[in-house]
């Protein structure tokens, strides 16, 4: 069974603009974060990735998730200026952390990128 159809959901509104690695959720226990839907639109050309990891900002054990890894920015998902991307509608898992780590964003280039993700972390 796919924790997204029968879960709860949680819903986190995304807004950022940093080329460093940013913690979207934090890591819970040995839980693992999966994520329902995922919408982002960038103000600017950029690309994006969703990570996982622990330690500040998924910076130990970074892994890929949506996109690329933090050192492989470049080559991850692209975004047009006004552009923007949506997975998922809720009803499956669309992505998942590894087990004991937090899930981060981090950014190509400097511009804002705002969205929204649903999760459930169990």
């Amino acid at each position: 069974d796919d924790v997204c159809t029968q879960k709860a959901k949680t819903n986190l509104p995304i807004n950022s603009n940093s080329t460093s690695s940013v913690q979207l959720i934090a890591l819970s226990g040995t839980t693992t974060i999966y994520i329902c839907s995922l919408s982002l639109i960038a103000a600017g050309a950029t690309t994006v990735a969703l990570t996982t990891g622990t330690g500040t900002a998924c910076v130990t054990s970074n892994a890929a998730v949506i996109g690329s890894t933090t050192a492989n920015i470049a080559n991850s998902i692209s975004l047009a200026a006004n552009g923007g991307l949506m997975y998922g509608n809720g009803g499956g898992t669309v992505g998942a952390g590894a087990g004991s780590s937090e899930l981060c964003m981090i950014l190509g280039s400097s511009v804002y990128v705002s969205g929204n993700l649903t999760y459930v972390q169990q």
